[in-house]
């Protein structure tokens, strides 16, 4: 498979210490992949690059975090144009050891 890259950038704010912390994130995420090759040969409509913004939400209490996160496509060229990225949507869990 191709060679991926993905990189982000994002502001948080953290507030001052309480039971439960409430940190609003905002931010951008880049994602670039060569095409895939299988048994030497480039495969089609694979490979390109996507810009998204980000926003998001964690929230933390004690030693535990829970967490979502946004992204809206700002530009993309996926697949050489046939695939068209929509938005998405994640969420994580953390554990603080």
């Amino acid at each position: 498979f191709g060679n991926r890259l993905n990189g982000s950038l994002r502001v948080f704010y953290a507030p001052g210490k309480g039971k439960a912390i409430f940190m609003p994130n905002a931010g951008i995420q880049f994602e670039r992949g060569e095409s895939d090759l299988q048994s030497g040969y480039l495969v089609s409509l694979t490979g390109g690059q996507a810009l998204y913004a980000l926003g998001g939400l964690e929230v933390f209490s004690g030693k535990w975090g829970l967490g979502c996160t946004y992204q809206l496509p700002l530009n993309q060229h996926l697949g050489g144009g046939y695939i068209q990225a929509k938005p998405r949507f994640s969420t994580n869990l953390l554990f603080i050891f």
